[in-house]
This record gives structure tokens, C-alpha cells and sequence, in this order.
């Protein structure tokens, strides 16, 4: 870790070092790493103040002014959810937010994650579309995408994204690690809604593992690194040995190893063991290793044509292209492009 990313982590702690901070890019890397809030909160005290200081405390105002406007916003949809009766799980640093930092707004983050069954995708659009969000564009496929983004501009201009899910990930090696109906049965209700619900803090813990090894293989960010901090911390010695379990069960024990280890090494006593993190470098070896974990010869047909030829609108929107005639030439584009990553070993 290097000595400004450790510097940001004894501060999130609420470890303040004496004398001023005069690295002119800490309040960036801070915003960077989702770091600024708690920060600020740990500094809202402090008597001496410095461009650092000056600048945390006044992004982290606009911070909580924005969090209240979505937590609002969120709210009023969740109860929208509540009277369609859509069951649905409030995941990652929105359910988060509300259960183990001091205020909702210490927590950052630019979207909701909800985690829905298959079955009630139908229902769950229906009751976005009527609160007036509409579904960004994606890459349309049904291997490669288990999730959609839906976008809701208000009118003061604050923009509300929910990020709708029916799989815990888009690689085939984690995406129903846990299933939507064990996190269910195992939740818990958020704000009295029955059909409304959060996961337990020990399936927390390692959703959250799950997510930093899935999505993002060795770049982290620090917040997500405390995530795992505060839920390992609230979690007894004997559910932690179950969730370990658990994590060897489903396969997914080295991704909770290695998230354990670094969230020891960013908050915990600072002891680092080498850990791996079992995201295969490389495109195409996250390819391959996503056909492995795809039964049935047609399924994995399939997913490399959701790689290489996703819908038009897709294909437009990413290459800023409004007339139809270029999609022959975009699609060959893509096709080559994605060769020539494969082939050199690069990641896109």
C-alpha cells in the first residue's frame, strides 16, 4: 500500500497525525477511494485547517446534502416496491449505509444496488417505469449481463440510479454463489417492509468479497476494504467461522480469504499476508474461464456471441454512431479490437 493510501486509511479510522497535510492530491485520491465523508467526519473538530482539511469538510457537505436528497428519493421507491409486493434485497453500500456507518451519507456511493428473483424482473421494471425511470442501454445479453441500470432525473437535476439485479455477478464463476432465495431467507427487514430487505451481515460480508474479487480483481478502492472492516468487526468468532464455511461450500473461499486479508492489512493491525486474488488477468482468460463455469455447448455459444455481437442500440450508443449503415463496420471493429486484446492478454 502506498503511503498516501495508508495515510487515507489511519484517517478513516479517525487516526488524525499532528501538523498540516500538504499534499496538494490527498482530497482527490481521498474522493477517488470514496474516503471523504468519514474522513471529514473525523476531522470536523479539528482547530487547525489546511487546503485538505477545508476541501474534505466542504465535499463532504455537498456529500450529505445529495445523500438526503437520494435517500428520499429511495425511500419513496422502496414503498412503491412495498405496495407491488415485489420482493426485493437492498445490497452493497446502500443497505450498508444504513446499518453500520454513524450517518448514511458517510457512506458513498452513486447508485442502489437491489438484488431481485428472475420471476419478478417483470413486475420490478413496471414499478420503475411508472416512478419514471428509464433503462439505460446496455449490452442486452443474458449470459454476460445479469443486471440492468435504470436512471431517473429529478427536477432539481439530482440524478437517482438503481442498478437492478437478478445475479450477484456478470462472471459465470460467482453470479449464483447465493442465490436470491438464500439471502432472502436469511435477510433482514429493512425499515418494517416484509418484502423489503437486506442481507444478514455475515452474507454481507461475503457478498462484499465477492464483489471486490468478481468485479474488480486486485483495484480496490479503500471503501470497499472498510465495508468488509465493519462487517468482520460486527460478526461473532463463531459467524465468522460459519461464513468461512459457507465460502468454501460455494466455492468461493479464496475470494473471502483474499478480501478478509486486505481489509486486516487497510484497518486491521497493518500485517500484510500475500494473498491471490482469483480474477484471471487478462480477457481472455476471464473468457475461458467464464465458458468453464457455463454448462451446456449451446450456453457457451451463446456467450461468446453476446461478447461479439451485442443489439444495435448498444453498438451506437458506445461508438457515438446515429446512422444504422455503420453497424457492419462497428461490428467488424469490435470483432478485430476484441482479437488484438485477446491476443495481447489485455483487459478492456
Amino acid at each position: 500500500m502506498s503511503d498516501r493510501r495508508a495515510l487515507l486509511a489511519s484517517l478513516m479510522k479517525g487516526v488524525v497525525p499532528e501538523g498540516p497535510f500538504d499534499d496538494a492530491e490527498l482530497a482527490h485520491e481521498a474522493a477517488v477511494h470514496g474516503a471523504t465523508p468519514l474522513i471529514a467526519w473525523h476531522l470536523r473538530h479539528r482547530s487547525e485547517r489546511d487546503p485538505f482539511v477545508n476541501a474534505v469538510l466542504d465535499d463532504a457537505r455537498a456529500m450529505t446534502v445529495l445523500d438526503t436528497v437520494r435517500e428520499r428519493e429511495l425511500d419513496t421507491l422502496l414503498a412503491r416496491f412495498a405496495t407491488a409486493d415485489v420482493p426485493l434485497l437492498v445490497i452493497k453500500g446502500a443497505a450498508l449505509a444504513r446499518t453500520h456507518y454513524p450517518h448514511s451519507s458517510l457512506r458513498p456511493r452513486c447508485d442502489t444496488d437491489v438484488l431481485i428473483d428472475a420471476d419478478s424482473s417483470g413486475r420490478a421494471t413496471r414499478v420503475l417505469r411508472e416512478a419514471g425511470y428509464s433503462e439505460e442501454s446496455g449490452s442486452g445479453g443474458v449470459l454476460i449481463s445479469r443486471q440492468r441500470m435504470w436512471v431517473r432525473v429529478d427536477a432539481i437535476g439530482v440524478r437517482h440510479c438503481v442498478d437492478l439485479h437478478w445475479a450477484l455477478s456478470n462472471r459465470q464463476r460467482y453470479a449464483y454463489a447465493l442465490t436470491f432465495e438464500y439471502l432472502w431467507s436469511r435477510g433482514v427487514p429493512l425499515r418494517d417492509r416484509s418484502c423489503i430487505r437486506m442481507p444478514s451481515a455475515a452474507d454481507a460480508l461475503l457478498l462484499a468479497a465477492i464483489h471486490l474479487t468478481a468485479h474488480h480483481g486486485g483495484d480496490y478502492r479503500l471503501v470497499w476494504l472498510y465495508d468488509i472492516h465493519l462487517l468482520h468487526g460486527s460478526l461473532s468468532p463463531a459467524d465468522l467461522e460459519a461464513t468461512a464455511r459457507l465460502a468454501k461450500e460455494r466455492n468461493v473461499d479464496m475470494a473471502f480469504d483474499a478480501a478478509l486479508a486486505l481489509a486486516l492489512y487497510a484497518f486491521g493491525d497493518g500485517r500484510y499476508d500475500p494473498v491471490t486474488l482469483p480474477e484471471p488477468p487478462g480477457e481472455i482468460r476471464t473468457l475461458v474461464d467464464d465458458l468453464r463455469y457455463t454448462p451446456g455447448i449451446r450456453p457457451k455459444l451463446r456467450l461468446m456471441r453476446e461478447h461479439l455481437f451485442p443489439p444495435a442500440s448498444y453498438v451506437m450508443q458506445k461508438y457515438s454512431v446515429k446512422n444504422r449503415s455503420a453497424l457492419p463496420a462497428l461490428y467488424l471493429r469490435r470483432v478485430v479490437a476484441a482479437g488484438a486484446r485477446m491476443l495481447r492478454g489485455t483487459k478492456r
